[in-house]
């Protein structure tokens, strides 16, 4: 009698084993998709967390936050900088401005760190990426204290679908609305023309006391003073810190440069910044002296980020929407600015 063998045939394991893979193959995009979802959700819950924190900020001293904190001279010694001895005042700057990071810590249960740093003298970053002046490298004229604080960054400031690049827990994935922009030369609309060069007094988000939209340089923006509506206005928008193709992280968690790192805009001189621009690195350029291009967008201006189709924004009123990156660029633009007087709805 002969007896019957025991197990799969070659034939049969390579039509499992085909299976398998079959059913990998369709099951792992739905668990990619999943996971990007809870991200994403994450990164929803960050967004509302910092515009809540902003929203106690303005409720405990009747203003939001400055975009960024300039105190030269009593910084001293800085990095490069301009605006001789008055870089706290209108179109001054100089690389080591406090974030409005800062600021909003004792409103995120972070008031012991908070209590750690000294404002008074210059913060702490590992990495500075300066595209414009091609400097690289970690900031040391910085204040002693100041250096352990700047390596605790809370994680209600990272997105979890950014990929990580650079040190963890020292580089945001957020910036606040600092309003259209300068100069839109390129823009036809005579209104956003009208009020960007009014409300904007200098070139650049953090080298300026005033600007359209929520925070810039030493300026203290009053609820009041959204006159379009409080759901019409950005408060806080994604800027990612690992930028495609490019070696170093972006938007420190505590120090701003002349880049404007943690503040977002809708367009810089001739060029619009549109959410996600693509392609990613047509904004994102070392100085060229040949062509004039600066190292400005996603080095620091721009509002971009890892989500499919958009970008997460923080509106004034504490509300978040999903900004598609389809959105035509006026009322993009005018969402940015606080009180222009050109009401937008955002489509959902």
């Amino acid at each position: 009698m002969r007896r019957r063998k025991i197990g799969f045939t070659l034939v049969e394991l390579l039509v499992v084993i085909a299976i398998i893979g079959i059913l990998v193959g369709l099951l792992l995009p739905a668990v990619q998709a999943a996971r990007e979802a809870a991200r994403r959700m994450q990164c929803s819950n960050n967004v509302k967390q910092l515009a809540l924190a902003m929203h106690n900020y303005e409720s405990a001293y009747k203003r939001f936050p400055a975009g960024n904190t300039a105190w030269f001279p009593n910084q001293t010694p800085s990095t490069r900088g301009g605006g001789g001895t008055s870089r706290e005042n209108n179109g001054g700057w100089y690389n080591g401005m406090w974030s409005w990071s800062v600021s909003v810590l004792p409103f995120l249960e972070g008031t012991n760190l908070y209590n750690q740093v000294d404002i008074r003298q210059l913060p702490y970053v590992s990495e500075r990426n300066d595209t414009w002046f091609n400097e690289y490298g970690p900031e040391t004229k910085h204040g002693v204290m100041n250096e352990a604080p700047a390596k605790l960054m809370p994680s209600v400031f990272s997105c979890p679908s950014t990929p990580a690049k650079g040190p963890t827990g020292q580089f945001k994935d957020y910036a606040m609305n600092a309003g259209m922009g300068p100069f839109p030369t390129n823009n036809p609309d005579p209104v956003s023309q009208a009020f960007v060069g009014i409300q904007q007094s200098s070139c650049c988000a953090e080298r300026s006391n005033t600007c359209s939209g929520i925070g810039s340089k030493n300026a203290y923006v009053k609820m009041g003073d959204v006159s379009d509506g409080t759901s019409n206005t950005f408060l806080v928008l994604e800027q990612a810190s690992s930028i495609p193709n490019w070696q170093y992280p972006s938007n420190p968690f505590f120090w701003t440069s002349h880049n404007t790192q943690g503040m977002a805009q809708a367009l810089q001189g001739t060029r619009d910044y549109p959410p996600n621009p693509d392609p990613f690195n047509q904004f994102f350029t070392h100085r060229v002296e040949t062509d004039g291009i600066a190292g400005w967008g996603l080095g620091g201006r721009c509002s971009w980020g890892y989500h499919q189709g958009g970008v997460m924004a923080g509106m004034t009123d504490g509300s978040v929407q999903f900004i598609s990156d389809n959105i035509a660029m006026p009322p993009w633009r005018r969402l940015h600015s606080r009180a222009d007087g050109q009401v937008v709805s955002i489509e959902q």
